[in-house]
Protein backbone atom coordinates (compact mmCIF):
# COMPACT_ATOMS: atom_id res chain seq x y z
CA UNK A 1 0.00 0.00 0.00
CA UNK A 2 3.10 2.15 -0.04
CA UNK A 3 2.81 4.80 -2.90
CA UNK A 4 -0.98 4.45 -2.61
CA UNK A 5 -3.31 7.41 -2.73
CA UNK A 6 -7.16 7.33 -1.45
CA UNK A 7 -9.53 10.36 -2.22
CA UNK A 8 -12.03 11.22 0.50
CA UNK A 9 -14.81 12.82 -1.26
CA UNK A 10 -17.46 13.51 1.26
CA UNK A 11 -18.91 16.94 2.49
CA UNK A 12 -19.35 15.95 6.04
CA UNK A 13 -15.96 17.24 7.49
CA UNK A 14 -16.86 15.06 10.44
CA UNK A 15 -16.91 11.48 8.25
CA UNK A 16 -14.06 12.80 6.07
CA UNK A 17 -11.61 13.19 9.20
CA UNK A 18 -12.55 9.70 10.80
CA UNK A 19 -11.92 8.27 7.24
CA UNK A 20 -9.26 9.61 7.03
CA UNK A 21 -7.41 8.94 10.84
CA UNK A 22 -8.57 5.18 10.11
CA UNK A 23 -6.53 4.96 6.50
CA UNK A 24 -3.51 6.88 7.91
CA UNK A 25 -4.10 4.11 10.47
CA UNK A 26 -4.00 1.34 7.74
CA UNK A 27 -1.02 3.38 6.50
CA UNK A 28 -2.62 4.39 3.56
CA UNK A 29 -2.06 8.34 2.02
CA UNK A 30 -5.31 10.47 2.01
CA UNK A 31 -6.13 13.51 0.26
CA UNK A 32 -9.80 14.79 1.10
CA UNK A 33 -12.50 16.39 -1.12
CA UNK A 34 -15.43 18.34 0.03
CA UNK A 35 -17.42 17.79 -3.37
CA UNK A 36 -17.22 16.48 -6.32
CA UNK A 37 -16.04 19.25 -8.41
CA UNK A 38 -12.61 19.06 -6.01
CA UNK A 39 -12.14 15.42 -7.10
CA UNK A 40 -12.75 16.35 -10.77
CA UNK A 41 -10.29 18.47 -10.51
CA UNK A 42 -8.29 15.98 -7.84
CA UNK A 43 -8.29 13.51 -10.61
CA UNK A 44 -6.92 15.34 -13.50
CA UNK A 45 -3.95 16.40 -11.75
CA UNK A 46 -2.96 13.30 -9.78
CA UNK A 47 -2.84 9.92 -9.70
CA UNK A 48 -5.25 8.14 -7.37
CA UNK A 49 -5.95 4.53 -6.98
CA UNK A 50 -9.11 4.58 -4.49
CA UNK A 51 -11.59 6.99 -4.66
CA UNK A 52 -14.43 6.83 -1.04
CA UNK A 53 -17.42 8.94 -2.93
CA UNK A 54 -20.01 10.04 -0.59
CA UNK A 55 -23.63 9.50 -3.06
CA UNK A 56 -25.82 13.12 -1.84
CA UNK A 57 -23.70 16.20 -2.13
CA UNK A 58 -24.59 19.30 -3.17
CA UNK A 59 -23.57 20.85 -6.70
CA UNK A 60 -21.85 17.02 -8.17
CA UNK A 61 -23.47 13.94 -6.25
CA UNK A 62 -21.45 10.88 -6.38
CA UNK A 63 -23.74 9.82 -9.43
CA UNK A 64 -22.50 12.56 -11.48
CA UNK A 65 -18.93 12.43 -10.36
CA UNK A 66 -19.02 7.96 -11.18
CA UNK A 67 -20.31 9.47 -14.76
CA UNK A 68 -17.75 11.86 -15.41
CA UNK A 69 -14.87 9.03 -13.97
CA UNK A 70 -15.85 6.70 -16.74
CA UNK A 71 -15.46 9.81 -19.24
CA UNK A 72 -12.10 10.30 -17.97
CA UNK A 73 -11.26 7.01 -18.27
CA UNK A 74 -10.19 6.93 -14.42
CA UNK A 75 -8.72 3.83 -13.82
CA UNK A 76 -8.85 3.45 -9.93
CA UNK A 77 -11.32 1.77 -7.90
CA UNK A 78 -13.95 3.36 -7.04
CA UNK A 79 -15.99 2.44 -3.53
CA UNK A 80 -19.45 4.57 -2.98
CA UNK A 81 -20.12 5.60 0.28
CA UNK A 82 -23.60 6.21 1.77
CA UNK A 83 -26.54 6.84 4.48
CA UNK A 84 -28.70 5.10 2.24
CA UNK A 85 -29.73 1.63 1.82
CA UNK A 86 -31.34 2.17 -1.79
CA UNK A 87 -31.22 -0.92 -3.97
CA UNK A 88 -31.55 1.69 -6.84
CA UNK A 89 -28.79 4.04 -6.18
CA UNK A 90 -26.51 0.83 -5.84
CA UNK A 91 -27.44 -0.14 -9.18
CA UNK A 92 -26.62 2.81 -10.55
CA UNK A 93 -23.72 3.34 -8.58
CA UNK A 94 -22.61 -0.41 -10.15
CA UNK A 95 -23.59 0.75 -13.70
CA UNK A 96 -21.67 3.60 -14.00
CA UNK A 97 -18.22 2.12 -12.33
CA UNK A 98 -18.72 1.89 -8.69
CA UNK A 99 -16.50 -1.41 -7.36
CA UNK A 100 -18.45 -1.41 -4.36
CA UNK A 101 -21.53 0.18 -2.53
CA UNK A 102 -21.16 0.34 1.65
CA UNK A 103 -23.30 2.21 3.76
CA UNK A 104 -21.57 4.38 5.85
CA UNK A 105 -22.45 2.66 9.26
CA UNK A 106 -20.64 -0.75 7.45
CA UNK A 107 -17.66 1.43 6.40
CA UNK A 108 -15.12 1.15 9.26
CA UNK A 109 -15.59 -2.61 10.09
CA UNK A 110 -14.84 -3.07 6.04
CA UNK A 111 -12.36 -0.85 5.39
CA UNK A 112 -9.11 -2.81 6.75
CA UNK A 113 -10.42 -5.27 3.81
CA UNK A 114 -11.43 -2.76 1.27
CA UNK A 115 -8.00 -1.49 1.69
CA UNK A 116 -6.50 -5.10 1.23
CA UNK A 117 -8.39 -5.95 -1.75
CA UNK A 118 -8.10 -2.48 -4.34
CA UNK A 119 -4.98 -1.29 -3.32
CA UNK A 120 -1.43 -2.88 -4.23
CA UNK A 121 0.38 -4.41 -1.31
CA UNK A 122 3.74 -2.27 0.15
CA UNK A 123 6.86 -3.45 -1.86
Amino acid sequence: MSGSRVAIVDDDLRIRSLLEAELEDLGVSTICCNDGEALMALVQQQPIDLILLDLMMPNKDGLQCLKELQDLRYSGKVIVVSALSDDLKRSAAMERGASEYVIKTDIFDKLPAIVERHLPPAA
